[in-house]
């Protein structure tokens, strides 16, 4: 289901129907989502699906006015992108030069476990992303979960990171694609004890590439005898730590009292690395900002005590670009901003001026364009039913991006619409959601032109 909104109304995007159930067309849960927006602003879709009985990875582009699978028959029907390869979960989508997808996930194959697979369409079929890609090891050659994909902007180099399963533990392992060959980057990055080597639980790898170029991994990690946040970055040979202490004890997060979970790395506008993460005891955000040298709080207490002072279910969102905003879900959106020298007080952002959504507001998702605009899309039952929500950031407050956002939504429809993703650019935001009726579910999606 998906729909454009352009001069001020909603039109139906690639359907006769918006009622319908056009882009996954399930009958069965279709989830989770990851969204990638081509050159052109058309947006493309991955998610996991079980119409065929079993979990299949599926994808749908959006041309020619139509939603459309990529390449053969079967790819957002039947047995997706890895028919007879076993189970296959946790997408992440990232597009190539050629705006053509490139999809990694994590399949469950009989007798082994978790093998990471990548796949991308080459402009006519689906073929493996490197050698053995797609073969019952994947690219792992160990099981693993939640793989993450990101480019090198000056080599246009494919790296892919994810929580491995060693002995008793899971380690973080990291590969780059060279020459069509998966390889480690550093000796043991994706063997043995891998990059992170704790011989302990290390978990919820997150990658961006920094303004040096250079790959930055961050990961919750259990060795010191607590959850903490550990950052490491590689010089071209080993992965060191970014800044003192930051692989070793605490880490970046030297909180020991506190379960520093689920961390979100973002590279800012100007360059400057935030991580933030969740304190799993007392629900606490907490954040830190790279300063060239070491990880500074971002204002007094920003990684200590009640953190910033705002509470997540079940993760903390960032995004970060002229500005650095978090969102999160404690029955409200509540958001808060740094400054560059102080974070502002939380501020529910559900409804304007502050109000309450009298519902449960949650499952937020933030995006940030290249013009410092900023969006927000949560999952919402004020009207009795879960509805998707979006908002825009003007100069000076949060704005509905239609009239019914206080209503229905942009969903308003008699369907659950739950878990929302988003993605924006300087021309267009795009919202996805997973809509179901019944026992069937289906993948809804809508885009506003910006310009």
């Amino acid at each position: 289901q998906a729909a454009r909104f352009d001069a001020g109304s909603w039109s139906v995007l690639g359907a006769d129907d918006a009622t319908g159930l056009e882009i996954s067309d399930s009958r069965r849960p279709s989830a989770p989502l990851a969204l990638a927006l081509r050159a052109n602003d058309d947006p493309c879709l991955a998610w996991s699906d079980t119409s065929s009985g079993n979990a299949e990875i599926y994808v749908r582009c959006y041309q020619d006015t139509t939603w459309q699978e990529v390449g053969d028959s079967g790819t957002a029907t039947e047995m997706g992108l890895n028919p007879g390869n076993g189970a296959a979960y946790t997408p992440w989508v990232v597009l190539d030069r050629t705006s053509q997808p490139v999809v990694a996930w994590a399949s469950r194959v009989v007798g082994y476990e978790g093998a990471i697979q990548v796949a991308q369409f080459n402009g006519s079929s689906w073929i493996a992303t490197g050698v053995g890609a797609l073969d019952a090891t994947g690219i792992g050659g160990i099981s693993g979960v939640g793989p993450v994909l990101a480019w090198t902007p000056d080599t246009e180099q494919l790296l892919a990171t994810w929580a491995a399963n060693v002995d008793a533990g899971t380690e973080i392992y990291v590969k780059s694609l060279n020459n069509n060959v998966w390889s480690e980057m550093g000796v043991g990055s994706a063997s043995g004890g891998g990059m992170s080597s704790t011989l302990s639980w290390s978990d919820t790898p997150t990658l961006v590439v920094d303004a040096t170029l250079a790959p930055v991994v961050a990961w919750s990690d259990a060795s010191s005898g607590n959850w903490e946040i550990i950052v490491r970055r590689f010089d071209g040979t080993t992965w060191l730590p970014l800044g003192p202490g930051a692989d070793s004890g605490s880490g970046i997060s030297g909180n020991p009292e506190t379960m520093a979970m689920s961390p979100r790395l973002a590279l800012a506008h100007d360059g400057t690395l935030v991580v933030t993460w969740l304190d799993d005891i007392y629900g606490f955000v907490y954040a830190r900002q790279f300063d060239g040298t070491s990880w500074a709080e971002m204002g007094t207490g920003s990684a200590s005590g009640s953190g910033l002072g705002i509470s997540a279910d079940p993760v903390p969102v960032v995004a970060v670009g002229a500005r650095t905003v978090i969102a999160m879900a404690a029955g409200e959106i509540m958001l808060g901003e740094w400054d560059g020298s102080t974070w502002s007080s939380a501020e529910a952002v559900s409804l304007p001026n502050g109000g309450r959504s009298f519902g449960r507001a949650t499952a937020p998702a933030l995006a940030v364009n290249s013009d410092a605009g900023l969006f927000l899309a949560w999952q919402d039952d004020r009207t009795g039913n879960d509805e998707i929500y979006v908002r825009m950031r003007t100069s000076t407050a949060f704005v509905d991006l239609t009239s019914d956002a206080l209503a229905g939504g942009v969903s308003n429809s008699s369907a659950t619409s739950q878990r929302p993703n988003l993605a924006a650019d300087e021309n267009r935001v795009c919202v996805t959601w997973v809509e179901g009726v019944a026992t069937t579910t289906g993948i809804a999606v809508r885009c506003a032109r910006l310009r």
